[in-house]
């Protein structure tokens, strides 16, 4: 996928502008790997802009980035361990 941005060379615009939200959404706000699959969700979005723009993209990501939260702390073993939470952490960190 990521590949594919790097050249987008003889795609229409509105291939181009389906890529970006794809990117934007499965790697910038939920923080996947370029190199993951993208999601069912984001895939039959993407076809259809106006479903695209309409879908509630906010509550989407809240739902996975709070499943990754939730407990995130009490499920520690071993004080040393590290923890990881995906999605859009953006709006947590403090600057």
């Amino acid at each position: 996928m990521l590949a594919l941005y790097e050249d987008m060379t003889g795609l229409s615009d509105e291939d181009v502008v389906r890529i970006c939200s794809i990117l934007m959404v499965e790697v910038v706000f939920l923080g996947h790997q370029a190199h993951t699959y993208v999601s069912d969700v984001v895939l039959r979005a993407v076809h259809d802009m106006d479903i695209w723009n309409e879908y509630p993209w906010g509550s989407h990501i809240w739902t996975i980035t709070y499943k990754h939260m939730d407990g995130a702390i009490t499920r520690r073993t071993d004080i040393s361990s590290k923890i990881s939470i995906y999605g859009f952490l953006y709006a947590f960190q403090v600057i």
